[in-house]
């Protein structure tokens, strides 16, 4: 409401309207008293609206931008920003930094914005909707800019289908069969690279971005994404996915917010996940937490362990350890595994495939081939067994 006051003062203006159209009625908002009030820029250009009080002094009532991720595109494309964060930019879970060289991003220094690790395919409109590898990654409660194309749908499933058929067009779609002062229509589509989207907005919208499946999941067993956040295998958010002993983290689903479980029983939002170096930190809102006394407080157990209590703000620094080869019982204990190896037995002689491959590309596309698979254990390598039908296919 500030903001439309402020805007008012712009265009001189002392009353404002608007029309409903689904009402069909014009509302009158409040007159503002700009009288004691003033608009200025600071030297750092900053905006703000300034009113005098009665209590004889000057209140900033409002200003622009109000934290850093308010700046336009602070992170550049296809990245996320969290005021709440020490580090506050990321990349969207199947986005790469356009500055993957091996250095950790610091606080202070320019983000310069991500790409997709994979184009997304181009696919007639028959395949598009039954094509299993694109997937869409849900975020809520976000600011994003004014959307490219804007349609009317009866469901969000058909939002989503327009989205799927116009090719590799579609970064991200939102759905919303309210009405309300952001869009008349129900379908918004982003065609555009997505500026810098900013987290945990109360006005924030539900956005749906279009990814690679393979982008986001590294094995067959690593937990989908949670909000803006990749949950890198052996990392746990529940039974069903990652390694059972690092299932210390959960998602809350309508926040998009992931948070760790320390030993005491109590959870703590999750800021950062480093995956190149096992690596995140945790936010304790506890300004004495260096103190000797208070530290103690934040403990952990193996497979995790506090790698610093004093980090930057008021998070802490935990590590993880590296997972053991997942139990290779059943099929999807190799497949995507990154370091798997196959083995074929053909006319009773083992041939073995030395460098890494895709393993579940080599099983899937020779299914016909093959009338028995063979998972095995061999010297701390998942291994695939494959008996041949046909030895002349090698």
């Amino acid at each position: 409401m500030m903001f439309q006051f402020v805007l008012d003062l712009l265009e001189n203006t002392t009353s404002h309207s608007s029309y409903n159209k689904f009402l069909n009625r014009t509302f009158q908002q409040e007159r503002f008293n700009y009288d004691k009030s003033r608009l200025v820029m600071n030297s750092t250009g900053e905006i703000q609206f300034w009113r005098w009080e009665d209590n004889l002094q000057w209140n900033k009532m409002w200003w622009r931008p109000s934290d850093i991720c308010d700046t336009h595109n602070h992170c550049g494309n296809f990245s996320s920003c969290s005021k709440d964060n020490w580090i506050p930019c990321k990349c969207l879970p199947g986005f790469r930094s356009l500055s993957d060289n091996g250095h950790r991003y610091q606080l202070g220094e320019r983000f310069q914005g991500c790409v997709r690790k994979s184009q997304t395919p181009c696919l007639p409109k028959v395949m598009a909707t039954a094509n299993n590898d694109l997937i869409f990654i849900n975020l809520t409660k976000i600011k994003v800019g004014n959307p490219d194309i804007g349609l009317s749908t009866d469901s969000e499933a058909n939002c989503q289908s327009i989205c799927l058929n116009m090719c590799s067009r579609c970064n991200a779609y939102s759905y919303s069969a309210k009405y309300s002062d952001r869009s008349i229509f129900s379908c918004s589509i982003w065609t555009q690279q997505l500026p810098t989207l900013q987290e945990d907005q109360d006005d924030g919208r539900n956005l749906l971005i279009l990814v690679k499946r393979s982008d986001i999941e590294s094995t067959a067993k690593s937990c989908e994404p949670c909000g803006t956040y990749i949950i890198p295998y052996p990392l746990s958010t529940g039974p069903k996915c990652g390694d059972p002993m690092y299932n210390k983290f959960n998602c809350n689903l309508l926040t998009g917010q992931l948070s760790f479980m320390l030993s005491d029983g109590k959870s703590y939002r999750v800021t950062v996940i480093d995956e190149g170096n096992r690596m995140f930190y945790i936010q304790t809102n506890d300004t004495n937490r260096c103190d000797d006394s208070s530290s103690s407080s934040y403990q952990t157990s193996s497979p995790f362990s506090v790698t610093n209590w004093c980090s930057e703000e008021d998070e802490i620094q935990l590590n993880w350890a590296p997972a053991p080869e997942p139990h290779c019982d059943k099929y999807v204990g190799c497949k995507n595994w990154p370091h798997s190896t196959c083995i074929a037995k053909s006319g009773g002689e083992n041939r073995t495939i030395e460098k890494p491959f895709n393993l579940s590309k080599a099983i899937d596309s020779s299914s016909n081939l093959y009338s028995h698979h063979y998972l095995n254990m061999y010297g701390g390598v998942c291994l695939c067994t494959q008996k041949e039908n046909r030895p002349q296919a090698w």
